[in-house]
């Protein structure tokens, strides 16, 4: 019933589906991080729990600003922002050549979830009748959620014959080929 509801509507199914590429996308992005870290940069492990560190609280930061974003008349302006946002950040990784590009390449992916999540997440809940929250949900999350899994062993296997800066490169021009 939940799959029922969201493919009929329009919006909702765009956005499902949207959202299960960008995660199915990003989701070897931590492992490409590490892996420039060690291999480019030569950092410690200690310095690549910064980098995460930073990154976590990039994401704080960003849910905090996510309800001065806000806005239902916003949604698809949320949405290709934080497209663009992505593919910068993929972009910023793939040319890392220090700590600090690398950790601002990643807090912004991480900066900009937030933001996206609430506008997806609000306009969902606005849209589905209440008895159907629960399944829509449900389905939501297992389509988008379930494309991580294998965006991360797709992506584990291709960082192995390309290396990381071109994995970063690949989802970057993914992520701008959702924008279009």
């Amino acid at each position: 019933e939940g799959l029922r509801f969201l493919w009929s509507h329009g919006a909702l199914r765009r956005l499902m589906l949207l959202t299960t590429v960008v995660n199915f996308l990003q989701a070897p992005l931590g492992l490409g991080v590490i892996l420039v870290a060690q291999r480019r940069l030569g950092l410690a492990p200690a310095q690549i729990g910064l980098i995460f560190s930073l990154a976590g609280g990039a994401a704080v930061l960003g849910a905090l600003l996510a309800a001065r974003f806000h806005r239902p008349e916003r949604l698809w302006a949320i949405v290709l922002g934080s497209l663009m946002a992505w593919a910068a950040s993929a972009l910023a990784l793939a040319l890392a050549g220090s700590a600090p590009l690398l950790a601002a390449g990643y807090a912004l992916t991480q900066l900009t979830w937030p933001i996206y999540a609430v506008a997806v997440v609000s306009y969902r809940l606005e849209t589905t009748p209440e008895g159907l929250h629960g399944r829509v949900t449900s389905t939501f999350r297992t389509l988008s959620y379930g494309a991580e899994p294998l965006g991360l062993a797709i992506g584990g296997w291709a960082v192995g014959l390309t290396g990381a800066p071109a994995l970063f490169g690949i989802i970057a021009a993914g992520l701008l080929l959702c924008a279009l």
